[in-house]
Order: C-alpha cells, then structure tokens, then sequence
C-alpha cells in the first residue's frame, strides 16, 4: 500500500506540473515567438523547442527530485491511509500522459522505418564527402531532400530532385540537410511525440520554420550560396519535391507556402549573420544558478512542505 500510494502521489504530481505548464505553454508561446525574432534564427529555434519540451521535464524533475524524496523520507510506513479520487484521477492521467508519450515515440520509429524500407528498396548509396553521413538516391519523386533517422542519419534525395537541381543547388540543399544532423533536429522532432498536448501544433509549426531558417543560415557562406539554396527551394516546391511523410525526418522544403517564401526572401537579401546571443545565454545562466542556489538553500524546509501538501491532496 505504501509503493502504491508512492507511485499515486507522484504521478498526480506529475499531471498537475505537466498539465499546469502546457496550458501556460500553449496560451504564451507566441509572445515568445515575437520576442525570439530579435535574435538570430538558431536562437529562436532553440528557445522554441524549449518552450515545447519543457513541461515534460518539469514535470519529471518536480515528481522525482523533490515529491519523491519527501515521500521516501517523510510518510511514515505504518499508517494506512485510504486515497482520495482526486489523486487518484490525477495520478492515472499522469500515467497516461507517460505511456501514450512512449506509444507515440515507438509509433513514429516504426513508420519512418516501414517508410525507409520502401524508398531504399532501389537506393544507390555513397558517402558524404569529409563525413560518416550515407547519401541514398531514391528513384521517383518522393522523399525530395530529406534527412531521416536520429542513429544513423541518412540523407535521401530523389532522383527527380537530383536532375532539376544545378550542381552548386545540389550541394547548398546537402550542406542545410548536415546542419540539421549536427543540431539533432531529428531528435528534437521526435521529442514532440513523447510531450503531446492539446494546442501545440502552431508552436510546432513556428519551431519547424525557424529549425529551418538556422539551417539555410548555417548553410551558405555567401551571397550566391544563398542564391543557390533559394533557387534549390524553388525548384523542388514547383515540383513538389518538398514533402516528407515520415515523422523522423526533414525535407529541404518541409515548410508551408508562408513560411517557404519568407525562407526564400531572408535568402535572396543575405546578409552574414552576427551572433546576438551572449546577452540572452547570460541571462539563461543566470536563471538557472539562481533556480538551483535556491533549491539548495531551501531543499529541507521544501521536502517538508511539499510532504504536507500531498498529504492534504492523497485525502481529496
């Protein structure tokens, strides 16, 4: 009875700092989004996948780090005490809330793999000049430029895609598609499947668009690579060389009509971009060593504290 009323405060802890956090997440991320267009595309990027994941880690961090221990610590093992239907209705949803997260990770694994099998099926491989990173080319339209899987990256590109593309094109969309595998946006997108929540798509969608600009940024050195990267989007939208289906993967173009043309202008008016981000990562620095300077100063009288609101929740 004690494990399980453990496993019921934790998990209701869980719901509520999750829950709690994505409502705040969902109703604030476009004022973030705003604030975030000061800044170069790979901050806004960062900070916007942040905003995204970070009730699921604040929830964990919360049940595991401070209910848990004043749990383990504080109740005592002797006294059975019935459990309310508030925690319980809680400690479930936080529950289902881990488990359809996991569900939905393995779902996307599988189908991108069931994906993969199909397209490369009639592949021809070669190795990415000055790296570990396997070039597929697929025969047909689908999957355009794509880079799949978070082990193993693999950048696909049709042969479609390959015969409208100039070579300088060519190379300008392969050199985007490295720097998502370098920034593991692979991963950053399979991470939005274990945090599900009602409301998250437009912050999603605003992730993806500036995911993307970091990485048409990050791939051009010069004016006429800018140009090449933009025609290369041109091109394979006209086409409609730009879609991928899979869930672990990103295609050159994988952004809507709105967003692929703002791509396109910052790229025909490049500019090399300066770094303003020394004032936003001191600030950031200085939120967390404060956050855990206080933790640490205040970690006893919060176990108890915390302990005495579970307490008055398990009876709800």
């Amino acid at each position: 009875m004690f494990l399980v009323r453990g496993m019921v405060v934790c998990f209701s802890a869980f719901a509520l700092v999750y829950i709690s956090f994505s409502i705040l997440v969902v109703c604030g991320w476009a004022t973030l989004e705003r604030v975030s267009r000061r800044f170069s595309a790979r901050v806004a990027a960062d900070a916007l996948f942040t905003l995204r994941i970070f009730p699921m880690p604040a929830g964990l961090l919360v049940s595991l780090i401070l209910v848990l221990p004043s749990f383990a610590l504080l109740e005592s093992t002797a006294i059975i005490e019935p459990i309310g239907a508030i925690p319980l209705v809680l400690g479930v949803a936080g529950m289902a809330f881990v488990a359809i997260g996991f569900s939905k990770v393995v779902v996307a694994q599988v189908r991108t793999s069931r994906l993969l099998e199909g397209w490369l099926i009639e592949a021809t491989f070669s190795q990415m000049s000055g790296g570990d990173v396997l070039l597929a080319r697929v025969p047909g339209l689908a999957p355009g430029i794509s880079v799949a899987r978070v082990r193993e990256p693999l950048i696909l590109i049709s042969e479609i895609a390959a015969k409208v593309l100039s070579e300088p094109e060519l190379h300008a969309a392969l050199r985007h598609e490295l720097v998502h595998i370098r920034r593991w946006d692979n991963l950053k997108k399979l991470s939005f499947q274990a945090c599900g929540f009602p409301g998250m798509r437009g912050l999603e969608q605003a992730w993806l668009c500036a995911a993307e600009m970091a990485a048409d940024q990050a791939a051009v050195c010069s004016s006429n690579e800018a140009l090449d990267l933009a025609s290369a989007l041109v091109k394979l939208s006209r086409f409609g060389a730009h879609v991928s289906p899979a869930d672990i993967a990103l295609a050159l173009a994988s952004t809507d009509a709105v967003s692929l043309n703002s791509r396109v202008d910052h790229l025909v008016v490049w500019q090399k971009d300066i770094p303003r981000t020394r004032g936003f990562l001191i600030n950031a620095l200085i939120l967390v060593s404060g956050t855990t300077l206080c933790l640490g100063a205040t970690y006893g009288s919060l176990l108890v504290r915390l302990h005495a609101a579970t307490e008055w929740l398990i009876r709800r």
